[in-house]
């Protein structure tokens, strides 16, 4: 299944495999964002807002991101 990852404010947009992960859609569409990790998330640097179609928290996320954060659709 593939899904659309848009990047704001930019407004570049990569068409992905579900799944994959965010860095690589960056990259994909063109925009710079920073990964110490490669995409792992356990850098914590990555911080997005996110939208539909989301995978189940990860045991990083759960460890770095506040309960607010989550809320609010944070993602690393």
């Amino acid at each position: 299944m593939k899904v659309k990852v848009r990047f704001l404010p930019v407004g570049r947009q990569a068409e992905v495999d579900q799944g994959v992960c965010l860095l690589d859609a960056a990259r994909l569409a063109e925009v710079d964002l920073n990964g110490d990790c490669g995409g792992r998330g356990s850098c914590g640097q990555c911080r997005v807002l996110a939208g539909a179609g989301l995978t189940p928290l990860t045991a990083l996320e759960k460890k770095r991101l506040s309960p607010l954060e989550v809320g609010q659709g944070v993602r690393l």
